[in-house]
């Protein structure tokens, strides 16, 4: 089950918690927010949000490579190859 709405109300993870609101099965949403926790260096919330566009959407390959990216940010490049 994709992780709740976050208390977010401004900007981009607004945004993206908005459109989760309305869809919750929508992987780009969630990958979305993920972004915008990974541009606000809130790798933990980024890593969250990927792995639920991952699970909606099995292929959807930017989560993967932006989870990628997040676990390198958090200097963990044996998670990041996973």
């Amino acid at each position: 089950m994709p992780t709740p709405q976050r208390a977010t109300t401004t900007g981009p993870s607004a945004i993206s918690n908005q459109s989760i609101a309305l869809n919750q099965t929508y992987a780009k949403a969630f990958n979305n927010r993920g972004v915008a926790y990974l541009r606000k260096s809130e790798y933990e919330l980024a890593i969250e949000a990927f792995d639920d566009a991952i699970k909606l959407d099995p292929g959807y390959g930017a989560a993967f490579v932006n989870r990628a990216g997040a676990y390198l940010k958090k200097n963990d490049p044996q998670r990041a190859a996973l």
